[in-house]
């Protein structure tokens, strides 16, 4: 049974705000791990943050492919 155009939005909204708070978290590492490597040094804490946060915001670029095509009923 197909979804309706409703629940198809409701779906890709979800979907986005998902998206967007992994991001946001993904980005918070990477800023707060770039920080520390550039007060105090490199150490393997920051690179184990920076790749955390960079693999967070592909996750959430990821996520965007499964968004469903939008109708535009009338």
């Amino acid at each position: 049974m197909e979804r309706t155009a409703t629940e198809r939005l409701r779906a890709n909204e979800k979907l986005k705000v998902g998206s967007t708070v992994i991001a946001n978290l993904g980005t918070a590492l990477f800023a707060s791990a770039f920080g520390r490597w550039f007060l105090a040094g490199m150490d393997g804490w920051a690179i184990i943050w920076i790749v955390f946060g960079l693999t967070g915001i592909a996750i959430a670029i990821q996520l965007m492919s499964f968004l469903e095509p939008e109708t535009v009923d009338g």
